[in-house]
């Protein structure tokens, strides 16, 4: 299987490198942001399916989200370590990870086609039947 480098959502430029650097000089003190994989949960992979919206394929298994889509509070950037003191330290993670129920909800630049309901048609009702006069 080959790494996937970019992100799933449509709209999200985050995987296109020219995107990620403009990003980056837009915001100091940042690097680029990461990308996380799909959960392994099968009832989570389920929601994430359902709320990220794309036309042209499903999400599978090899697919990553970047953080720009989830909450910050779904993402873990520090460890809690306690000293043998009692005290309590954050400890800066270098990859930052997901809880285990983040589910991606931010998804700023959705393409208009996207965010239109579709008009779903109304079931026939009792049709007219032609009825045919029978010549003799």
């Amino acid at each position: 299987m080959s790494k996937n480098n970019k992100c799933f959502v449509p709209g999200c430029d985050m995987g296109n490198q020219k995107h990620r650097k403009d990003h980056i000089a837009n915001t100091p003190n940042v690097k680029y942001p990461s990308l996380f994989t799909t959960p392994k949960n099968e009832d989570l992979f389920g929601k994430w399916i359902k709320v990220i919206p794309k036309a042209d394929r499903p999400l599978n298994q090899t697919d990553r989200i970047c953080e720009l889509h989830f909450l910050e509070n779904d993402i873990i950037k520090h460890f809690d370590v306690s000293g043998p003191d009692g005290v309590k330290l954050l400890l800066k993670r270098d990859r930052p990870t997901l809880t285990s129920t983040a589910v991606p909800c931010i998804f700023p630049n959705l393409p208009q086609y996207f965010s239109k309901t579709t008009i779903k048609r109304k079931l026939p009702t009792v049709r007219n039947v032609v009825q045919k006069k029978v010549i003799k």
